[in-house]
């Protein structure tokens, strides 16, 4: 069997129509919206904003804190957590992944 050489260079490369960061914070907010919505062939600068940015935030931080699966954790925040980590490490780590600078 005779096998074809594929000439990379010869692809086109597309970049997809979606909201582009405008600051150095707001990557991983961006990233977790696109992978959450994504679907071929929808326009996703029709489905969200930079505008959309603060709200998204709130809405990952309470998913994540409040989650089902880390029920136990959210109740025993304050007892448990703060045993092992000073409170005021704790609420760095979520000052500095959630909040902008």
């Amino acid at each position: 069997m005779m096998h074809k050489r594929i000439n990379f260079e010869e692809f086109d490369v597309l970049y997809p129509a979606v909201p582009k960061q405008e600051n150095r914070h707001d990557c991983g907010v961006l990233a977790l919206k696109y992978t959450e919505i994504f679907t071929p062939r929808t326009q996703m600068t029709n489905l969200f904003s930079n505008i959309d940015i603060p709200n998204l935030r709130i809405k990952y931080a309470n998913d994540m804190f409040f989650s089902i699966c880390d029920k136990s954790f959210v109740t025993d925040f304050f007892g448990d957590v703060c045993s092992y980590f000073p409170c005021p490490l704790v609420h760095f780590h979520f000052l500095f992944f959630f909040l902008p600078f």
